[in-house]
């Protein structure tokens, strides 16, 4: 039995129990127009970085003699990781933070485009193959812009708070 043979049901029940636990509650006193979007509990965080931190590691250190495949399981698991890690709520979760959440992921939709095509133009130019990007690549970049932009501007407004007027 491969590796992939093992892995893939696993990454899709973790998929599958990830989505029970996000799934909103109905509740009939809240109006339908008003579609809140559930985030993971906090502690998530805490699995998502030792998932991105292990998936980083192993890509970088370890020497892989395999086929191309397990690198991308590698690149996988560091971004798997980084997802749980930006679906995670905060400490304490209100409308400014919700906000600064939309914003940085509209910031982080277009930067993650843009910086994906630049690399492209740049592989095209140089003369590699333009097939070494697939969309994983896409996906890290934009969750990796979006943590960043998130976690600044969280920084900037608590520095904004503790200022004494």
């Amino acid at each position: 039995m491969e590796i992939h043979e093992i892995i893939s049901p696993l990454v899709i029940l973790f998929i599958i129990a990830i989505f029970i636990v996000i799934k909103p509650k109905k509740d009939i006193r809240e109006p339908a127009v008003e579609n809140k979007i559930k985030l993971l509990p906090y502690w998530f965080k805490y699995i998502g970085m030792i998932v991105a931190v292990i998936g980083f590691v192993l890509n970088f250190v370890v020497d892989i003699n395999y086929p191309n495949i397990e690198r991308e399981y590698l690149i996988f698991t560091m971004v798997f990781g980084l997802l749980i890690f930006a679906l995670s709520s905060e400490k304490s979760e209100d409308e400014l933070l919700k906000q600064i959440r939309a914003n940085s992921i509209f910031s982080a939709f277009f930067i993650g485009i843009l910086i994906h095509l630049i690399l492209l133009f740049l592989n095209h130019w140089i003369g590699g193959p333009i097939k070494e990007y697939s969309s994983i690549y896409v996906i890290g970049w934009m969750l990796g812009v979006y943590i960043g932009t998130f976690y600044s501007a969280k920084k900037r407004l608590k520095t904004l708070n503790s200022m004494d007027y």
